[in-house]
């Protein structure tokens, strides 16, 4: 299966845009039931994410 940089980003974008425009219940659509998702500390942005995250 060939991808290419325009679907790549096409697909970013499409993910993005809910975010930016804090429609956050249509962003979440985009999530998967099964998958595994790790968001960073925005407290700190010099944090460790080996501590405070978990994968």
């Amino acid at each position: 299966m060939n991808i290419t940089r325009q679907e790549i980003e096409d697909l970013l974008v499409h993910e993005a845009e809910p975010l930016d425009e804090f429609k956050l219940k249509e962003w979440a659509t985009l999530l998967a039931n099964n998958g595994t998702y790790v968001i960073p500390t925005i407290g700190n942005p010099d944090a460790d994410f080996k501590k405070f995250l978990r994968s």
